[in-house]
């Protein structure tokens, strides 16, 4: 299914549909999660939708959230219109190496085709984190992001296509097994790193998802939207592997022209790489997200930021083109906060200890103890002027990667962040901002509810954005 408002306004202006593009009713051939996490008695909920007739087979890339390594990938195979749902929980890891150590837990009662996956229990692996990174402790995988990507249509006609399909009443899938045959003896078998394209057509779309982050003991629950990509591959792009490759496909693949409606106009971008295309859909120039800290109803307020791409990028790669000098790390950025009450009164900050100058009488503290955007997942608490800043994690979410952003005396009001980095297409158009995915959690406590009365409120939603990109 490849159709949209976006492809209808393409034709209208005669413009060959070539490229990858958000898609605008939610529906795509490629879906990214933006966050999950398993922090602070919080689990993530998973549901993925096929609303297509064909049988679908899918790549799930579970991504920790420092540096966007795989802690999970396996294969989904979807029958035609149905419907994926799984959890992740928190655990305590048994992987040897990292007993004891804080991790997440896979979970699934779905019946649908997952080859070699244990859906009652799959602990988050540490391989590409201990191959790649000096920090190995699976806590880092707690938190993170997840991308869903369609590597082809499964021949409805053939064996292993009517092995994922549900007969009418059945329930479940005819015969799972046959496809873990086809990995390990037959049609899709050999090397890990090679294309398994025999039965596979190419892609269609028409998939959604979303996540569902929920802490059953208070009763709150925060929704993650995904964000669909409709043309994702260049045209005759099929790629189906292994379950357990965590390569391919992933948002590198994606077709190297990026399409996007701006301002009334229709630009179309050329990359030298697929997720340069990604990066570019994703770019946004500020963010605004609204606060509320009031006490009478212990307010909070956290912003996470989601930088799918930024994998691509750790080594010192514009725009993530900056070193912090403190850990050592590549990949990072600085940028500019300011925050407003609802009188429109407001205060800034040039974060990475450039400036703090404010308007006359607000005093501000130092600078908090972290203030880099260095990883690929960071969340920021507002606390009030008087709150001392602390290590500790963050209290709606538990994050690991954060700061705590102080919004001086205000106890309520909104939230502007600033991204100046630039990157440059191939054909010169010229993107100002950051490749994220945006969005607020806020949670109330009423102290005053009558006894038996549920007291806890939590609600999410994405942030509002502007961007900037030139032609000339």
């Amino acid at each position: 299914m490849r159709k949209g408002i976006l492809t209808f306004i393409f034709l209208i202006y005669g413009i060959n549909v070539l490229g990858v593009n958000i898609s605008t009713n939610g529906y795509g051939e490629s879906i990214i999660l933006p966050f999950y996490t398993v922090n602070n008695n919080l689990n993530t909920l998973i549901t993925v939708n096929n609303s297509t007739d064909d049988v679908k087979a899918l790549k799930l890339h579970f991504r920790e959230g420092k540096e966007g390594k795989a802690v999970l990938s396996f294969n989904l195979y979807l029958a035609p219109q149905d419907i994926w749902t799984a959890g992740i929980v928190p655990t305590i890891s048994t992987i040897p190496g990292h007993s004891g150590e804080a991790s997440a837990l896979f979970i699934s009662v779905d019946t649908s085709c997952t080859p070699f996956l244990n859906p009652a229990g799959q602990q988050f692996l540490p391989y590409e984190i201990e191959a790649e990174s000096d920090d190995t402790d699976l806590e880092r995988s707690r938190e993170g992001f997840i991308e869903i990507i369609e590597m082809g249509v499964v021949d409805i006609n053939s064996e292993l296509g009517q092995a994922a399909t549900i007969p009418i009443g059945a329930g479940s899938p005819s015969n799972c097994a046959a496809l873990d045959t086809a990995f390990s003896s037959g049609d899709w078998s050999g090397d890990g790193s090679q294309l398994h394209n025999a039965h596979i057509q190419h892609p269609s779309g028409g998939l959604s998802a979303e996540a569902v982050l929920i802490d059953v003991a208070e009763g709150v629950l925060f929704t993650v939207e995904g964000v669909a990509f409709e043309h994702f591959y260049p045209e005759e792009s099929i790629y189906h592997t292994q379950p357990g490759e965590t390569r391919v496909p992933s948002l590198a693949e994606a077709d190297t022209v990026s399409l996007i409606l701006h301002n009334g106009e229709m630009i179309s971008s050329e990359w030298q790489n697929g997720y340069e295309s990604i990066s570019a859909l994703l770019n946004k120039h500020q963010l605004e997200t609204f606060y509320d800290l009031e006490p009478i109803v212990t307010g909070k307020t956290e912003v996470v930021l989601s930088f799918p791409t930024k994998r691509f990028y750790h080594d010192e790669v514009a725009p993530f083109g900056l070193v912090d000098p403190a850990n050592n790390q590549a990949g990072c950025v600085t940028f500019e906060k300011v925050s407003y009450d609802r009188n429109s009164e407001s205060s800034c900050d040039d974060i990475w200890g450039i400036c703090f100058a404010k308007q006359q009488k607000l005093t501000p503290p130092p600078p908090p103890p972290n203030y880099q955007l260095c990883n690929n997942i960071h969340t920021f608490q507002h606390v009030e002027l008087s709150a001392e800043s602390n290590e500790q994690p963050t209290s709606i979410l538990g994050s690991r990667f954060f700061d705590y952003r102080d919004v001086r005396s205000f106890n309520s009001g909104k939230l502007h962040l600033s991204f100046l980095q630039q990157s440059t297409s191939e054909n010169q158009h010229v993107y100002t901002g950051l490749p994220v995915i945006s969005m607020s959690f806020q949670k109330y406590t009423n102290a005053g509810a009558a006894e038996g009365l549920l007291a806890q409120y939590g609600g999410s939603k994405p942030a509002h954005f502007h961007r900037s990109i030139s032609t000339d």
